[in-house]
């Protein structure tokens, strides 16, 4: 009798350890994947814009995007678009110094991944004039500077997130991009 209460909470202990540590062999499978990005076909329609005493230009509510978008990766390939939302662009005209945040979401099939955009740098400002296309006249670009993003999936990519991160030089951006995805 002795014996089987001893085998019994030697089980019983066995069982506990094991869906304790199930977290643990979950998180250890959890991995970050290099993933390359490649975006064409940019968007934008510029939105309000304005300059204040100071020479500080300002730019909201631009919709912006790619009317292509692609993630691969080891075993991952993401295929579509996306779009964003320009809330706040301000440049300091007399240095050129800027930042600009941007809502970002990128459309797949099955789901999305939704974020953040930060640039920050040396900015410059499309002219309102000839012969840039009417929609981007008053359109910010990063010339100098860094862009960061991060993105979090929704529907088929839950749990997942994006982080893609690069330095523009001369207003040349890398190409193709390198990012990270983390899969749960």
């Amino acid at each position: 009798m002795k014996k089987r209460i001893i085998v019994s909470i030697l089980a019983i202990s066995l069982l506990m350890m094991m869906f304790t540590a199930m977290p643990v062999f979950a998180r250890m499978n959890s991995k970050w994947i290099p993933v390359v990005i490649n975006r064409t076909g940019l968007t934008a329609v510029t939105g309000n814009h304005w300059f204040t005493e100071g020479d500080t230009y300002h730019l909201i509510d631009t919709p912006t995007g790619f009317t292509s978008y692609s993630i691969t990766g080891t075993g991952i390939s993401y295929v579509g678009s996306s779009s964003g939302t320009q809330v706040v662009a301000n440049i300091n005209l007399k240095t050129e110094q800027g930042k600009a945040t941007t809502l970002s979401t990128i459309i797949l099939p099955g789901g999305t991944f939704e974020g953040v955009i930060h640039t920050q740098g040396y900015m410059r400002i499309y002219l309102d004039a000839p012969p840039v296309p009417v929609p981007y006249r008053g359109y910010t670009v990063l010339w100098d500077g860094t862009f960061e993003g991060q993105w979090t999936g929704t529907g088929e990519y839950e749990g997942q997130k994006l982080v893609l991160e690069y330095t523009v030089v001369n207003g040349v951006v890398p190409s193709p991009l390198n990012g990270y995805l983390f899969i749960p």
